[in-house]
């Protein structure tokens, strides 16, 4: 047999711990590629119910801004109406 410097010929079976190490280390991988898929999806998970209560927390801020102009809307309006009165 010739030899022609070993390129190409060599087989799997002469380098078992190798091949072994390497699918541990690819399982590994995608066991912790995958895990931080799950930590990524949890994290928008939360941050969309955090931006959920934000939004819900300025509508109910916008409302009571509105309350409070009505009230003072009116309570110019009453004030006005009793200056005239008064006149």
């Amino acid at each position: 047999m010739e030899d022609d410097g070993g390129y190409g010929q060599e087989s799997p079976e002469q380098y078992p711990g190798q091949i072994s190490n390497a699918l541990a280390d690819q399982r590994a991988s995608k066991k912790r590629a995958q895990d931080d898929v799950k930590l990524l999806a949890n994290r928008i998970a939360l941050l969309k119910l955090e931006e959920k209560k934000a939004w819900k927390k300025i509508e109910e801020t916008k409302k009571k801004a509105t309350d409070i102009m009505v009230v003072r809307q009116r309570n110019n309006e009453n004030k006005n109406f009793k200056s005239h009165m008064e006149e």
